[in-house]
């Protein structure tokens, strides 16, 4: 996790206040953690549950996977709806979506033609199919977010321990 002070800053302040979930999942996997932000890494992981992966922002990525249809829309859909599931679940980041799904035991055949159709294999999928497949993997993913979601109050203190620790205040 590589940040300067005002990466930090947003993160702290607005990320982790208004539980951008998208940028939790892009810190779930990094690359590298210097050893000075390892604690920082594991406080906010620590912070984070169901309330970070809103079911607004999944009806979103569902209303622009019905709207577009296309292979990029429809796989990033199911990207949001089943990392989120994996990390409540597991409490650990995959963002192999296929290996993620494995784990979970979610079927990933219609999730492979979307790839495959993606990749320009010319591969065809039914579009229809997938996004009733992705209807319920989002009822899954909205009832697990809501079963995996503290008091408000409990997350809350985690995040101002962060910024305590973190802004100097």
């Amino acid at each position: 996790m590589d940040m300067n002070l005002f990466s930090l800053r947003h993160l702290v302040e607005i990320d982790l206040e208004y539980r951008h979930g998208e940028v939790v999942i892009n810190l779930g996997n990094p690359i590298y953690i210097n050893k000075r932000y390892k604690e920082l890494y594991r406080y906010i992981m620590d912070a984070v549950d169901g309330s970070f992966f809103g079911e607004r922002f999944i009806r979103q990525q569902i209303v622009l996977a019905r709207e577009f249809r296309d292979p990029r829309t429809i796989l990033h859909t199911y990207r949001v709806i089943i990392l989120p599931i994996h990390f409540l679940e597991k409490r650990f980041w995959d963002l192999n979506v296929f290996r993620a799904s494995e784990r979970l035991g979610i079927d990933t055949e219609n999730m492979e033609k979307v790839c495959m159709r993606y990749r320009g294999s010319g591969a065809s999928y039914d579009a229809d199919k997938v996004l009733r497949e992705i209807d319920e993997l989002a009822k899954i993913h909205i009832e697990i977010s809501s079963r995996r979601t503290r008091p408000r109050e409990e997350t809350e203190k985690r995040i101002d321990k962060i910024r305590k620790i973190y802004l100097l205040r």
